[in-house]
């Protein structure tokens, strides 16, 4: 059998945690190599990243940037907005309470840490997962191809971005069971 990895790049806070368990445990299942950073938004420009400044605080990009520009196939996991966003799980729809302050989804990142248009030159696969959507990074830009059950495409996901993604043809919903507590995937969330 081939070796086949999947890099798995958080951002921010309680989205990190509860996108990682998800997609984590099942590409661990699925006997692929699970690696984990953090990053702080995603910019319009051929989907690039920062993961090593948001405001005034620069964490450093650590090895961020090496694994990034080796891995054929990389997933961004993380929340759609940052800074106390609040969620409900509920009859296999997610519902958010509160939005987060920060907005994610930019025209510009601050600061450069993973340049999307340069990995689609190499022909790296990358995805960009969070709570309420799923993006994949295309020839064009920045597709939308999966939205979580319960959430409004326009009020939830593109009035919540400072550009349009590409809609694909075949926008699809989240599987359901990943919104149901204590359902097939165990998840819970928690309160700080």
């Amino acid at each position: 059998m081939a070796v086949k990895n999947i890099m798995i790049v958080g951002v921010g806070g309680q989205g990190t945690l509860l996108t990682s368990r998800i997609l984590g445990g099942l590409t661990i299942a699925g006997g692929y190599d699970v690696k984990l950073s953090e990053v702080h938004g995603m910019a319009q420009r051929g989907g690039s990243v920062n993961s090593t400044k948001m405001g005034v605080r620069c964490t450093g990009a650590g090895g961020f940037i090496d694994i990034t520009q080796n891995a054929k196939k990389i997933v961004f996991l993380g929340t759609f907005t940052a800074s106390g966003a609040k969620y409900e799980f509920k009859d296999g729809k997610l519902n958010i309470l509160q939005e987060g302050k920060i907005r994610k989804m930019v025209r510009n990142v601050a600061q450069l840490s993973f340049n999307g248009p340069m990995a689609r030159k190499k022909g790296q696969e990358v995805m960009i997962v969070t709570e309420r959507a799923v993006f994949e990074l295309c020839k064009e830009g920045v597709k939308l191809i999966e939205i979580a059950p319960g959430i409004d495409l326009h009020t939830q996901i593109l009035d919540m971005m400072d550009f349009k993604p590409i809609i694909s043809e075949e926008l699809r919903e989240m599987d359901a069971s990943l919104f149901i507590p204590n359902g097939p995937f165990g998840l819970q969330l928690k309160e700080k």
